[in-house]
């Protein structure tokens, strides 16, 4: 039992483990959280949305890198209650593809029933959170594995 409590100790303490261990956890939760509200958000209710504005945001970061992200901004309509979203799927982002979309042009959402101000226009998750969810787990038992072998 002295020997695990050595073990975390300095498990903690290790900065060079703590960096993958805290990447580990970060991307584990981000994508598994993606694929938790997938199958439990319920999200199964399709309506006719209209699309109330796109955008392409550019900010510079102090390096000069320049990044870009996308929105889409839409409106529709649950039981005779309007609504508006701007989220485009579960995981982060939106593609650079809402674009093709101008004001007024009514596409398909998908509404969670149970908590009509959420809706996705993209009912699925994406490989990427797969692999992310994978590669989150695998850092977390390799830094665990790392700290042994460096304990030695």
């Amino acid at each position: 039992m002295k020997g695990l409590k050595t073990y975390f100790r300095t498990f903690f303490t290790n900065q060079f483990v703590m960096v993958f261990f805290c990447l580990g956890i970060a991307l584990s939760f981000y994508s598994i959280r993606a694929m938790y509200h997938f199958y439990n958000g319920n999200y199964t209710v399709p309506v006719v949305a209209t699309v109330l504005k796109t955008a392409k945001i550019e900010v510079t970061n102090s390096g000069g890198r320049l990044n870009q992200s996308y929105l889409i901004h839409y409106s529709y309509q649950y039981e005779g209650q309007s609504y508006q979203s701007d989220r485009y799927r579960y995981s982060h982002g939106t593609p650079d593809d809402v674009l093709q979309f101008e004001p007024g042009d009514t596409l398909t959402a998908y509404v969670n029933p149970e908590n009509p101000n959420y809706a996705v226009i993209r009912n699925e998750f994406t490989w990427t959170n797969i692999v992310g969810g994978v590669l989150g787990v695998f850092l977390i038992l390799w830094s665990f594995f790392v700290h042994g072998r460096l304990s030695l």
